[in-house]
């Protein structure tokens, strides 16, 4: 019996997959901090089911079949990395506190999505939890979100994402999911029409943030769309886009409208003093935190600790610091884990869009119709993610090693497919190690290369 199969016969890789859909689908809704909020209470749910969640991850030989990737191996050097940052940080418990966090609660997606899903149908239904859960984020957009800075701008009342941007950035890592529920046929009509007009909210709710940061990310997955979609999506969108703009300007606040049209510090109009202001501050935020990368290169100043070192670095000097985060992904690791980190996290991110381009057309090429559109959309919700975050400071959440995780296990999935519906031969080739553990005897052509990526 090859160690596939011991795999999927393994009771305990089974309930660990099971409690990785409610451990996604706990995450990408954020349902549990809405409960957390309305009973008066944490009720620990994501710490009940993560905790059983990642000891199977453990005993079911997931963390092996993830580590096999490459993209995998730089987020652990990235981890690695920010772990031998604590010593040099200018507050060594704060981030000791955060290394530990991330370890505990979002690195360990990674291994989740990577190592535990086995088969296709497992991978879809894993898909299927994420749009799920990106259906009840936006219901709870709906119903619990405030008018922030003024009464001109929607974010959550509550939360680790109340930020009107986080709330952005996570609507546009969560709603391509929610589109591959649309586009998935073995979606049954309501719940595809649900989802649409859900899907199309969801997108109102990302622009009434009035962030401008997610404004030019739903540019760069529009982009996107023209280059990986089909000529009917392509068209479709082209027909699309223009009079979903004319519905969004019709339908949006006047002052949602201004904002997202102020990118500089010079206006003078009264509607984008806040806009002006904020640009303003997060431009001396992205130059101070280069400042300091070239002052703390191997090691910077310590994980989560820019807002920290900044404000006691002006106050020495005289000065009033802002004592904010720098908004932008990139100069946060670089600034605050070093130039090394900063180099891992790019690899990890670049290893996993390689692989997802790699997926669509491998599956294309196959006539797997609907693994082409799970990786069409894992592409869009990376692209739009990561674009977004280049003005936000999330470079410590889930987001990006789930991406990671999806993306492995669905390169996986497109290989048993490609496998199963090929013909079987009398002389088969001696597998490989990889394929060994894998438990896949991949074509020449499409071996699975998880140590590199071409």
């Amino acid at each position: 019996m090859t160690q596939r199969n011991v795999d999927l016969s393994n009771p305990a890789r089974r309930y660990t997959f099971y409690l990785v859909l409610v451990f996604v689908f706990l995450r990408v809704s954020d349902i549990h901090e809405l409960l957390s909020v309305t009973v008066g209470f944490n009720s620990y749910l994501l710490l009940l089911v993560g905790v059983p969640a990642v000891v199977g991850v453990i005993l079911t030989g997931a963390i092996r079949r993830t580590m096999l990737s490459r993209a995998s191996r730089y987020w652990l050097a990235f981890f690695v990395w920010m772990v031998l940052a604590i010593p040099f940080s200018v507050w060594k418990s704060g981030s000791f506190s955060l290394v530990q966090t991330y370890a505990r609660t979002e690195l360990c997606l990674l291994f989740m999505l990577a190592g535990t899903p086995l088969l296709w149908s497992e991978c879809r239904s894993v898909l299927y939890a994420f749009g799920l859960g990106s259906f009840v984020c936006v219901l709870i957009g709906r119903f619990f979100t405030v008018k922030d800075y003024g009464g001109e701008r929607v974010s959550l009342a509550f939360g680790s994402i109340a930020n009107s941007n986080d709330f952005a950035a996570h609507l546009l890592f969560a709603l391509p999911f929610l589109l591959f529920v649309v586009l998935s046929p073995k979606t049954s009509r309501i719940v595809r029409i649900v989802s649409g007009i859900t899907l199309l909210y969801g997108l109102f709710l990302t622009l009434d943030t009035a962030s401008r940061g997610a404004l030019v990310a739903l540019g760069a997955v529009a982009l996107y769309v023209l280059w990986r979609g089909s000529m009917s999506v392509r068209i479709s969108m082209l027909v699309g886009l223009p009079l979903l703009a004319l519905v969004a300007v019709a339908v949006l606040p006047g002052t949602v409208i201004t904002r997202l049209q102020t990118f500089t510090t010079s206006s003078s109009d009264a509607a984008s003093v806040e806009a002006a202001e904020s640009a303003r501050i997060r431009r001396y935020e992205f130059e101070t935190s280069l400042r300091y990368t070239l002052e703390h290169p191997f090691f910077g100043v310590g994980p989560g600790e820019f807002s920290t070192y900044e404000g006691q670095t002006e106050k020495t000097i005289g000065a009033h610091g802002t004592w904010l985060q720098t908004h932008n992904v990139l100069t946060q690791i670089s600034s605050e884990c070093g130039i090394p980190a900063f180099l891992f996290f790019l690899g990890a991110i670049g290893s996993t869009f390689l692989l997802i381009l790699r997926i669509q057309k491998q599956a294309r090429l196959h006539g797997l119709r609907e693994i082409s559109m799970a990786a069409f959309c894992l592409g869009m919700s990376m692209v739009g993610f990561f674009t977004a975050v280049l003005f936000l400071n999330l470079a410590y959440r889930y987001y990006f090693p789930a991406l990671t995780g999806l993306a492995i296990t669905l390169y996986a999935s497109v290989e048993q497919e490609i496998k199963a519906s090929k013909p079987n031969h009398s002389v088969t080739p001696a597998p490989t190690p990889a394929e060994r553990v894998l438990g896949t005897a991949a074509t020449p052509s499409l071996k699975y290369r998880f140590g590199r990526l071409r």
